[in-house]
């Protein structure tokens, strides 16, 4: 089925109350309720690559902030012990 078509029975779906879809055939109301849940299931399978993509996003940038403090560290024990090893020659 045409992902359009699948779109516009999900949306009379969604608007098509219970006693309304009684009225509908058997096979129409099969049709409706499948690409309402086709289209569930891409929504809450987008929304959650973006939370994923979102977390990810926040780790990195509290994994690169800590990069920087290791760094920074590091640099400082680094000119201490070159000091101390200049005034040692």
């Amino acid at each position: 089925m045409p992902p359009a078509r699948v779109s516009y029975f999900a949306g009379e779906a969604r608007v098509t109350d219970a006693s309304d879809l009684r009225r509908y055939g058997d096979g129409k109301r099969r049709a409706l309720v499948v690409a309402l849940l086709d289209q569930a299931r891409v929504r809450a399978r987008d929304e959650i690559a973006t939370m994923l993509c979102k977390r990810m996003g926040a780790i990195h940038k509290r994994a690169r902030e800590r990069l920087e403090e290791l760094r920074e560290a590091t640099r400082a024990e680094s000119e201490r012990l070159l000091s101390a090893f200049g005034d040692v020659l």
